[in-house]
């Protein structure tokens, strides 16, 4: 099997794994200020399995050209009928319509006036591409429908990820690292609102001088609906961020048996006594995607807000089956495909058949997006 694609398709369960075994490594002060709003119980397994509460999956073959191979799939957006792909280790954005056709890059990297050196993360709105890069304390704005530079704006404050919110603000957090130091100052929050042109207008989430995360995480917003979510390790749970108003955020615990955040010195050898959730969850209409790191092991369960239980995928049958989320939609989540031999032993699993283009273009090392359509 070629290594690359091994290396594009596992990369995502291979950041989970070494994740979990830096973070518990440092110290990690206790949460006490917290208030929940509602709590996830861990042990409310449903009978129904996902694959029950899948309605229908369908399969997007990306064009394959030499500019459009994804190399990994960090964060995914879908914005007006065209799709956002951003890698951060090639520091590069791939833009796709919905039919798979590739339209072009973001790929101005270097040192000019238009150009960044790095993506630390993005966000997509109906006009423009945002992009952070931390290093130059800039954001950088291109056109979202031709790539286009538009103009780049001075950060006030270093930051993790960023999302779009009404009337052309911005979202924007900032999570202190265990042994980390900034080499400017900056407010002790960890979100920060601002309007377009970076006036920092509220901040929410006040943090310690010992207050820290061991290690950072890929993403820590998602969007869902008129809502977005967020995630990092300093609670067992998330936080729910209503756009419309951003008055009040909602913290949504999970009652795990020995949660990690609610321990000190955790050492290396000790983190199979405690779990804990690795990415903010991707939310589609009433079902919530989870990621759950326990005995030392990543595994994805589908939270259902209205019978309030968890579902997992079916052990006897791959039919349905639900891959590891990249994103999620209004009405659906979408998953990942980058082998076509994991494929084929899914199918030999009955997992869902897909049409010969779908299958040519894993052959041909290409990308497939998965849409899972719930019940």
């Amino acid at each position: 099997m070629n290594r690359l694609i091994i290396t594009k398709y596992m990369n995502r369960f291979l950041t989970l794994l070494i994740s979990a075994f830096l973070l518990v490594s440092c110290n990690k002060p206790k949460e006490t200020n917290i208030t929940f709003h509602d709590t996830i119980d861990y042990h409310s397994v449903s009978k129904s399995t996902i694959n029950e509460l899948v309605d229908s999956i369908s399969f997007l073959p990306l064009e394959i050209k030499k500019e459009s191979t994804v190399g990994n799939i960090d964060k995914i957006c879908i914005v007006d009928s065209l799709i956002y792909i951003g890698d951060f280790h090639t520091n590069q954005i791939y833009i796709f319509d919905l039919s798979g056709k590739h339209l072009f890059n973001i790929n101005y990297i270097g040192q000019g006036p238009k150009e960044y050196t790095e993506i630390k993360s993005f966000a997509v709105d109906t006009h423009n591409i945002y992009i952070i890069d931390n290093r130059l304390r800039k954001l950088f704005v291109y056109n979202r429908l031709n790539g286009s530079f538009v103009e780049s704006l001075k950060m006030p404050f270093v930051a993790w990820d960023i999302e779009t919110l009404n009337d052309g603000d911005f979202i924007f957090t900032f999570i202190p690292m265990n042994g980390g130091k900034l080499s400017i100052k900056q407010p002790p929050y960890k979100l920060f609102i601002t309007d377009s042109h970076l006036n920092i207008k509220k901040m929410m989430l006040k943090y310690n001088d010992n207050e820290s995360d061991a290690l950072g995480q890929r993403i820590y917003f998602t969007k869902g609906g008129n809502n977005l979510y967020f995630g990092s390790y300093h609670f067992n749970g998330y936080t729910i961020i209503d756009t419309d108003t951003l008055s009040a955020l909602k913290h949504i615990n999970i009652n795990f048996d020995k949660g990690l955040a609610e321990q000190d010195n955790v050492h290396l050898h000790e983190i199979d006594e405690y779990q804990y959730i690795i990415e903010p969850p991707f939310v589609c209409e009433q079902y919530v995607y989870l990621v759950f790191c326990e005995k030392g092991r990543s595994k994805y369960g589908i939270y259902n807000t209205v019978t309030r239980e968890i579902s997992f995928n079916s052990k006897t049958d791959a039919y349905n089956s639900l891959m590891p989320i990249i994103g999620s939609g209004e009405t659906y989540f979408i998953g990942h495909l980058a082998d076509y031999d994991i494929y084929q032993k899914m199918v030999n699993l009955g997992f869902n058949k897909g049409s010969e283009l779908m299958e040519e273009t894993l052959k041909k090392q290409g990308d497939v997006l998965v849409f899972y359509h719930f019940k």
